[in-house]
């Protein structure tokens, strides 16, 4: 085998360098006075990301960005925290998880830094940079299942039984802060169930996997399935820990430990192939956003309790609403819209209704409820690219302006307040009328909120000396 003296050079520079930042790092911790109940620690890592928190990024690791590479470094972080991010910082970001666990609180109390891991660490790390991409594993550990053996459930995606051992080490739960019953304890390494997500990724993807909506959306895919599949109500899955694992950095969270049985039950062959049916159709429907809205508000009313959770044994009705307003999705969607004289009823019946309820003016609330209903279609049918036009046209038709027309989150939280008062109002004003005289109760009830008595014609005023 023949030995590049250039790439041998470029390594020892690279270790060099390494070591000369560990012995910065090591005498930055040595100047450091430690409180004495440290030395009783037996996790200082919360500890010495406290020291490492305030050290201004440059400092900390601009020494180490020429070494590893700009070029690498800007390629493998393009679109992390931003376009174009600072190199120094994404380098910081890593010590700030890498450090850490390098560190140990010795006697005296002082920090002892294990020199020999770090430098492996980095020098890993740097390896991964100029490579152009890591490998990406996330796990779930799925309690309450059991598996005879190991099977995939989609290309990269594996159901894998693992030791007690990798249990115990890879998915802890902190005690102090969540609570365990002694049931659930006894039983917890009989839950032995991970599902593995495997793909390779870039410096972006590091954030994505600490977003909670990444980490429900891996969650749910496989909960998902399991409802979908009719397993749930005989298996019970739930998630206990989410967990992602890269060359670059390494987290775990506890997610759901409440809910976790005495004993798993064995998934047979019958039941992962449901499993599996499930999974891919879920993967299908996403490329149709029709389906996907109608399977989403199918999915919503499935995992609703069937009793009412607020009272005694009553059912839970709003699992109907769900399943009709998932029909409502696929069935009253032609090419595109909804049939108009539903949208047209809503908006008479409303208008008079909220306008006795809170005095806004009738005919600006009918033409507003016209864009509320065209919103909800949009969402129900899976159009939600185009739902904000809607939500700024309800607020045109009261003459509003809108101080920020571009920021989605501001338009749907001022509508959402303005939808919860009139819904508010109207109940707490239908409360006065006697139920038989609810419009929805009697007879032409919505036509008298239309054409007031008080405001009809005399016949006798009309027709003189009939």
């Amino acid at each position: 085998m023949t030995h590049d003296p250039e790439i041998e050079n470029h390594d020892q520079h690279t270790d060099d360098s390494i070591h000369q930042f560990i012995d910065g790092l090591s005498s930055r911790f040595a100047a450091i006075e430690l409180p004495y109940h440290l030395h009783v620690r037996k996790d200082c890592c919360s500890y010495i990301q406290m020291i490492l928190s305030p050290i201004d990024p440059d400092e900390l690791a601009g020494d180490l960005v020429p070494v590893i590479g700009e070029d690498s470094l800007r390629r493998f972080y393009k679109g992390y925290i931003e376009s174009d991010p600072p190199l120094a910082l994404c380098v910081a970001s890593y010590l700030f998880n890498a450090v850490p666990p390098c560190c140990t609180i010795a006697d005296g109390p002082k920090i002892e830094l294990d020199r020999d891991r770090l430098t492996r660490c980095i020098a890993d790390y740097a390896r991964t940079i100029k490579a152009g991409d890591m490998p990406i594993s996330v796990s779930l550990r799925v309690a309450n299942i059991d598996i005879g053996s190991d099977f995939e459930l989609a290309s990269g995606i594996t159901f894998r039984k693992v030791s007690e051992d990798i249990v115990r080490s890879k998915y802890p739960v902190d005690t102090t802060f969540i609570g365990v019953s002694e049931a659930v304890a006894q039983s917890w390494f009989k839950h032995r169930i991970e599902t593995v997500f495997s793909s390779q990724g870039k410096g972006k993807e590091l954030e994505l996997l600490s977003h909670h909506e990444e980490q429900d959306a891996s969650v749910n895919s496989i909960t998902h399935a399991f409802l979908l599949s009719g397993l749930q109500d005989e298996f019970h899955a739930i998630v206990t820990h989410y967990s992602y694992d890269t060359p670059i950095k390494r987290f775990c969270y506890t997610r759901n430990v409440d809910r976790v049985g005495l004993e798993p039950r064995l998934l047979s062959d019958d039941h992962i192939k449901k499993l599996k049916s499930a999974y891919a159709f879920l993967e299908n429907a996403n490329s149709d956003s029709v389906l996907r809205t109608a399977v989403d508000r199918y999915l919503l009313g499935l995992d609703r309790a069937s009793h009412h959770p607020h009272a005694t044994n009553q059912p839970n009705w709003d699992k109907i609403v769900d399943y009709v307003i998932a029909m409502e999705s696929l069935f009253l969607t032609v090419n595109g819209t909804t049939n108009s004289e539903l949208s047209y009823r809503l908006r008479l019946n409303g208008s008079s209704m909220i306008h006795l309820a809170t005095g806004e003016d009738r005919r600006a609330i009918f033409h507003a409820l016209k864009h509320l209903y065209s919103l909800r279609s949009k969402i129900v049918h899976g159009n939600l690219n185009d739902a904000v036009k809607p939500a700024r046209a309800f607020f045109e038709a009261f003459g509003e302006t809108l101080l920020r027309p571009s920021d989605q989150l501001a338009i749907y939280q001022k509508l959402r307040k303005r939808v919860e008062g009139w819904l508010t109002s109207v109940l707490f004003f239908l409360d006065t009328v006697p139920p038989p005289e609810r419009p929805y109760k009697k007879q032409d009830g919505w036509e008298e909120l239309l054409w007031p008595r008080d405001l009809e014609p005399n016949p006798d005023d009309v027709f003189p000396g009939r």
